[in-house]
């Protein structure tokens, strides 16, 4: 009796051992499922802003003055994100002029094929026309900020003052699939009305 006694105090041991057990899983498993929401919002927010940062650009008409702002923003976040984040899609940013001849204001000598070519649409489908990558024309120098470049050169204020003064619509945006991001737009050159 006395050894059926001591079984049962160490069989109910066990099973208070491991119901306690079981609680420190169980709140350590819903602790981790709280971390990991709480990092998965923290991203959804983030994904949020940067979209939110480009995308105020697509419903307005654009002159070329903030088109400039906005291909600086997209590179900007190029260069930042492209060391943080593994498989990183930069930004594009096309804009299509109406007189052109195959030039942007300022660019003289300008033939680069991946500075002004065809491009896909968020559909999957190929332009017609072609289209300057406003990033690779646009940029940054010690001077100061929006100087167009012209084959690595600040080009004068008459030059930026011409694309400035142009107006464009958003077009068309392309978002990455696998992760929500905004990695493309694309403007045309629009006559604006008084």
């Amino acid at each position: 009796m006395e050894n059926a006694s001591t079984a049962l105090k160490i069989a109910g041991g066990i099973i208070i051992a491991m119901l306690v057990l079981s609680l420190i899983v169980f709140g350590i498993r819903r602790a981790s499922r709280y971390e990991q929401q709480k990092q998965e919002s923290v991203e959804v927010e983030q994904l949020a802003e940067f979209n939110q940062s480009l995308l105020s650009y697509e419903n307005d008409i654009v002159s070329g003055f903030r088109m400039i702002s906005l291909s600086n923003l997209a590179n900007d976040n190029n260069v930042r994100f492209s060391s943080e984040i593994d498989d990183f899609v930069p930004v594009r940013i096309y804009a299509k002029l109406i007189n052109t001849n195959g030039q942007l204001p300022g660019w003289s000598g300008y033939n680069s094929t991946d500075d002004y070519k065809k491009i896909k649409l968020s559909t999957g489908v190929e332009t017609r026309e072609k289209y300057f990558n406003m990033i690779n024309y646009v940029g940054t120098t010690a001077n100061g900020p929006y100087y167009i470049q012209s084959n690595g050169k600040a080009t004068d204020k008459k030059t930026q003052t011409e694309f400035k003064q142009l107006y464009f619509q958003c077009m068309d945006v392309t978002y990455d699939k696998t992760t929500g991001r905004v990695i493309q737009m694309v403007f045309d050159e629009i006559k604006k009305r008084n």
